[in-house]
């Protein structure tokens, strides 16, 4: 499986489970929420996804799970709201078991279905609770997803049964360049921006000595995996991606790289995605943060990087445009 790509189904749910929780003048987003931001979504018009016609195939009614949920909470005190609502503990872990689920069944998304599994997996959460006292166990649901899903044949075709759109991808070759089945074990985490890649390249074969290597870029680089500002989700997502691409590929060194402004350097070189997640954050802020989620992605690589060995450089740009790698340690 080569990623998780969350559907426009649960995206939906969970900005409904945010709803549902400012219905509550809660203060955060937990499992009961997302359970009633499934249910909800399945309620608005959006047509019924896999999880509420597995809820309704296993004969239990949506609408009276909802009902028993609102007669259960009690309402907050004050008014909180808008899209930095955090998630519970065990909301996220939740999420983290809705991907574990989709990995289990060999699924290249995950949808409604999964993220109702993961509702169940977390035993000692509100939404488990209340779907246990419907009737509604995990073994029940995995068994008649798979049904509903015609699932003999796992991942592209699942993903279709689901409604996932799968587009083929063309594969171009040069007959002058030969495949080797030689792989490296070295995995380098860097930030897409094109202006920084010949420096990257020099810095990664000149300095570090690497000759081959495996390359995962996307914005923020090594940041992108952790899981400050706002964007938990995200970076659960990339772990978890990460975690597979590090099993599958037997790698044994990570290294993440991060970038942005020297001290004295260019507030504009500053990494976008950390402005994005952090927007009120001056220049030195996001480089504390930087130095900060490094240390934390470094401490916790057992979670994420199994035994492999993990180190962090920030490139740093100087007032002068030019460019230095300096390691950040844990």
């Amino acid at each position: 499986m080569n990623g998780y790509n969350f559907t426009e189904r649960v995206r939906t749910i969970l900005a409904l489970a945010r709803r549902e929780a400012e219905r509550f003048n809660h203060e955060y987003v937990g499992t009961e929420h997302i359970l009633l931001g499934l249910i909800r979504e399945g309620e608005d018009g959006h047509g019924e996804g896999v999880a509420t016609r597995v809820l309704r195939s296993l004969g239990a009614n949506p609408a009276d799970i909802r009902r028993k949920i609102d007669e259960t909470l009690r309402s907050g005190t004050r008014h909180a709201g808008g899209p930095d609502l955090p998630y519970t503990s065990r909301a996220k872990k939740v999420l983290e078991l809705a991907m574990a689920e989709a990995r289990d069944l060999h699924h290249n998304y995950v949808g409604s279905e999964h993220v109702l599994l993961g509702l169940l997996r977390e035993e000692r959460g509100i939404a488990a609770q209340a779907l246990n006292a419907a009737g509604i166990t995990r073994d029940k649901v995995r068994a008649e997803t798979l049904r509903l899903l015609g699932q003999s044949v796992p991942g592209r075709e699942g993903a279709r049964a689901a409604g996932v759109e799968v587009k083929g991808v063309e594969i171009v070759t040069d007959s002058h360049r030969k495949w080797s089945p030689d792989r490296p074990h070295t995995l380098v985490i860097a930030c897409s921006d094109g202006r920084l890649q010949e420096q990257t390249d020099d810095f990664l074969h000149n300095q570090l000595g690497l000759k081959g290597f495996d390359r995962f870029y996307v914005p923020g680089g090594g940041g992108a995996l952790a899981s400050s500002g706002r964007d938990f989700l995200r970076a659960t997502q990339l772990r978890h991606e990460c975690a597979y691409l590090i099993e599958l590929h037997e790698i044994s060194r990570v290294i993440l790289l991060f970038h942005g402004p020297s001290p004295s350097g260019p507030a504009q070189a500053m990494c976008a995605d950390y402005k994005r997640k952090m927007p009120w954050a001056s220049p030195g802020m996001l480089r504390d943060q930087q130095q900060r989620d490094a240390a934390d992605l470094i401490q916790r690589r057992d979670e994420w990087a199994g035994k492999s060995d993990v180190v962090a450089y920030l490139c740093e740009i100087d007032a002068s445009h030019d460019i230095a790698f300096v390691e950040l340690t844990d």
